[in-house]
């Protein structure tokens, strides 16, 4: 069984986590240790049991402890797929209990630069968050197209009615670079991303 966050689900919900949005989907849930730390769990399954693949690579820190969350920008990516039950044996033993993909958008076929972009801010911690994306393609090598993504984002300690949930905090950031070459007889993309957070 496949189920999918589409781009508008994604833009629209940046500011959570990938744990956190996925649990719109029946039968995902999540492990959370503290705020700002979560991770996936498929029907009852989590860490080694579920494989993460971003982009065509597997993402490994799945197998650390429940304090690691996925490292993984979800605001850059066209879709999300969460598979489950029989159809996710096809990837292997490390998907016992589901497969989350994350895909990016097709690159553009027109020539014209693009960009687009959007702040998130939150009231609990003063959480603040900027997102940016341009795309386009040369006009003298219309063959060639590229994107560029990049993500900030910065929130003080949550509080709640009394007091202050201390060491809840954080700073991101992360981007992406994202090119395609394509002829009738060549395809070739290349991929490059960085992720950094401190809690």
């Amino acid at each position: 069984h496949t189920s999918t966050l589409s781009t508008a689900t994604l833009q629209s919900q940046s500011n959570k986590s990938l744990a956190r949005l996925l649990e719109a989907i029946p039968g995902v849930s999540s492990i959370k240790s503290g705020a700002t730390i979560s991770k996936p769990v498929i029907q009852g399954m989590h860490s080694s049991r579920i494989l993460l693949i971003n982009n065509g690579v597997r993402l490994e820190s799945q197998s650390w402890g429940a304090d690691h969350a996925p490292e993984v920008d979800h605001t850059g990516a066209g879709l999300v797929e969460v598979i489950k039950g029989a159809e996710a044996v096809r990837y292997g033993a490390g998907a016992l209990g589901g497969v989350v993909l994350v895909n990016p958008s097709p690159l553009p076929s027109s020539q014209e630069l693009s960009y687009r972009g959007h702040t998130n801010v939150g009231s609990n911690g003063y959480r603040y968050q900027v997102v940016g994306n341009t795309e386009g393609s040369m006009p003298f090598l219309p063959s060639l197209a590229w994107r560029i993504q990049a993500t900030y984002a910065n929130s003080g300690d949550q509080r709640s009615a009394n007091y202050l949930l201390n060491n809840t905090g954080l700073e991101e950031w992360s981007g992406s670079v994202y090119t395609g070459y394509k002829t009738d007889r060549l395809r070739a993309t290349l991929y490059g991303s960085l992720y950094s957070t401190e809690s």
